[in-house]
């Protein structure tokens, strides 16, 4: 994803939102190795890393907590922050130019679906 999307984040430009791509790749990391303590620590009657395994899933609750709090309160500033960007975006909507193809491709792509 973040190799072959990169073309279409111009189509935002700077938001100042963390890459998604990015984000995906690192929550893969964190559950690979939170699931890591969960299936050795089962496996091995380890108590430490069954109680480190619990410990992470009670952060991850808390965690989902916040984010969803977060996004609820902050959804009408995202969403104009997102609008603005997008027709900012659409001075770069060159169809001729090679330089934002990202941005003419996915300009295409909303306006034909």
């Amino acid at each position: 994803m973040h190799i072959h999307m990169r073309n279409y984040f111009d189509f935002l430009g700077d938001t100042g939102f963390v890459n998604s791509a990015i984000v995906f790749i690192v929550m893969g990391i964190a559950i690979t190795l939170i699931s890591f303590f969960g299936c050795c620590g089962a496996c091995t009657k380890n108590a430490c890393m069954m109680y480190t395994f619990g410990s992470f899933m009670a952060l991850i609750i808390l965690a989902e907590i916040g984010v969803g709090t977060t996004v609820y309160l902050y959804k009408d500033e995202a969403e104009q922050t997102i609008t603005m960007a997008m027709k900012d975006g659409m001075h770069n909507y060159r169809p001729d130019s090679i330089d934002y193809q990202g941005v003419t491709k996915t300009w295409d792509a909303l306006l034909q679906g």
